[in-house]
Order: C-alpha cells, then structure tokens, then sequence
C-alpha cells in the first residue's frame, strides 16, 4: 500500500470515526476518538470483539461504554507506548548532557594545564606570594569543578541504568501477558492479536487459513479424580506435542484452561484436520503414569475442531464455526477431529463401536 493510499484510508477512518461519536452523542475526547477508531480499523482483537459483542445484544454504545472500554482494553497499551517514549527521550536528553559534561571535563582539563605552566611562569619569574597564592586557588577550584562533574556523570550514567532498566521490565511484563507460564504457548491476548493479523495477510495474498482447536477430554473428571498438579502435567505433555508438530509460521495458543487452538497460514482444511488427527493420535498413544509412584492413570484424549477462513467473514463468525465443530466432535464421543463443513452433521461411533473422524 502506497504512502497515499495510507494516508487517505486513515483520513476516511478518522471521518468515520468522528461520525459515530456525533451519532450516539459521545464527547469528542482523545480517548474515545481512540477507541472508536481502533474500532474501525481492526488494530485491536480484543477491543473489537468487546464492542461486537456488545453491538449483537442491540447495545447502544455511549460515554460510559467507551470510557469502560478504553480503560480495560487500551490503557495498558497506552501506558507501554508512553512508557516507551518518555524513556527514549529520557534516554536521549541524558546521553546529549552526558556528552556535554565529557566536553567540560576537557575543557576543565586544559584549563588546568594553563593554569599549572602559567604557576611555573610565576615560580621561575620569582613573582610574588600573592600571585602564587591565585594560581593555587584557581587550580584548587578547577580539582573542585572536576569532581563535581564526575560526579553528575556517575548520577547521569546511574539514571539511564534505571531507564533501561524500566524499560526491560515492561519488556518482561509484555511477555508475560503474550505467554502462557504453565505450558510456554501463546496466550490468548497475543493469539488473538496474531489471527487478526493472519487474516488480514490471508485477505491480500489470497492464500488460505485454517484455524485448529483442540481440547483435553474431560479434563475437569481427570483433575478432580488425580489431582491438580497431575493435570497440570496433562496440559503441558499436550502442549509440548502441540508444539513438537507445528513449524514455520504456524502459531498455537493455550486459549483457555483445557483448549489450544492453532492458527494454520497457508493451509487447505484437509490439512490442519491431518494434522489436528496426527496430534490426536499421539496423544493418545501416550502410556500415562505418575513420576511419583509410576500408578497407570489411564490415557488422554483430544477432541478436534477445524475451520478455515472465508474471505469477508468476520474472525467472530470464524471463531463461532470452529467452536461448531469442536462441540460436535464432543458431543459424538469425544477423541474425535470435525471440520467446519461436516458441524452440521450427527456424527458417531462405527459399527466396530471404535470413533472416527469426519473426512
């Protein structure tokens, strides 16, 4: 996209942003032209999806919606970006004075070697006591400005320490909140933020992207009959084969407690439900005992879902198709893999009684 066409899609976005705010009588502050027009241009998963879900049970938006909104979803952001900012600038006005102090010491430097050849003018001219006297008064003083610009430069040098500082700890808090501490996937804050993305790219390229969701069967059963660190060991074995089996630019995210879902770029729904049946499957070879006492505590089971994108399909209706056929590879046995184009259809067991998976 040319630097125009930029320029003019945010002119438009700026106009369309302000009319919503005069429709629905919203005050036209920073903060809510903020919200409204990270609205309009999709920058925000979370945002969006907050007011979209709003916007479906026939809300109408107003000042104390948006203030909610951009206080829950957009002040953290905010506060990083301006934390970000004041620091470099912090950081830059303090190296500039740092530097300018390196050039007094120099100076300070030289004017004491002037100083100190015109004391031995003064001894070998056998001048005065006096004049010796403001010689060695003036180069006391100048030994006294030196220190005290070494010092201000230790205080300066200490002060940039604590910037950089600051800024690797909103660095480790971004972190934080972009992975999931117990299993090392993405966490949902960032994965959505990923899909908006993918979606956007798979718009332009006009490739496909495929969406994969796997949930632990009866995972709830399983921590209330073994034990919550026992099940906490469950959820990283299946992230770490979620893992070990995806590559390139393909992005996986503990969404929530028992589910993971993957986000597949370049990628038909015949191949994420392979793979969605290839991580199934080793799963469910995996021989599950305890590291304490070696007691078989049986086997895990997954549950599939897969949806691929539609072009002008919001990510909302995505989301709502691959949570279809997750609920239905649940609700005919579970340890099962469904697509989106099969959600609608009552799946089961074969005669031999074993599951099997919609093609």
């Amino acid at each position: 996209m040319t630097a125009e066409k930029e320029y003019l899609q945010a002119l438009e976005l700026c106009k369309q942003a302000v009319q919503f705010m005069e429709n629905h009588k919203i005050p036209a502050l920073p903060k809510c032209y903020d919200v409204w027009y990270q609205y309009l241009a999709k920058e925000n998963p979370d945002l969006v999806k907050a007011i979209t879900d709003f916007l479906d049970k026939n809300g109408t938006p107003d000042y104390a919606f948006t203030e909610k909104l951009y206080a829950s979803i957009l002040t953290y952001d905010s506060m990083a970006r301006s934390v970000d900012m004041v620091s470099d600038l912090l950081a830059r006005e303090l190296t500039g004075v740092n530097n300018s102090f390196a050039n007094g010491e120099d100076e300070i430097g030289a004017f004491k070697t002037m100083l100190n050849n015109a004391k031995e003018k003064c001894a070998k001219a056998q001048l005065s006591a006096e004049v010796k006297e403001i010689a060695d008064t003036m180069i006391a003083g100048a030994d006294k400005m030196g220190e005290t610009v070494s010092e201000l430069k230790n205080h300066l040098e200490a002060s940039k320490n604590e910037i950089k500082k600051l800024k690797n700890y909103l660095e480790t808090v971004r972190q934080e909140t972009n992975v999931d501490v117990l299993t090392g996937l993405m966490s949902r804050r960032r994965f959505d933020q990923v899909i908006a993305q993918m979606v956007r790219e798979a718009i332009e390229s006009d490739e496909p992207l495929s969406l994969l969701a796997l949930r632990i069967d009866h995972y709830e059963a399983f921590k209330e009959k073994w034990g919550q660190i026992t099940a906490e060991q469950i959820l990283c074995f299946s992230a770490l084969t979620i893992k070990d089996n995806i590559k390139g630019k393909d992005k996986a995210s503990r969404y929530s407690n028992e589910l993971f879902v993957i986000a597949l770029p370049k990628t038909e729904r015949a191949g994420a439900k392979a793979l969605a049946e290839h991580i199934r499957g080793s799963v469910e070879r995996k021989r599950v005992v305890k590291k304490n006492t070696g007691e078989y505590l049986g086997r895990v089971t997954l549950s599939g879902g897969v949806a691929q994108f539609v072009k002008g399909e919001s990510i909302g209706v995505l989301m709502n198709r691959l949570n279809r056929a997750l609920e239905v590879a649940r609700m005919n046995g579970d340890n099962y893999v469904v697509t989106d184009t099969d959600s609608e259809l009552s799946l089961g067991a074969d005669a031999s009684g074993n599951n099997k998976s919609a093609a």
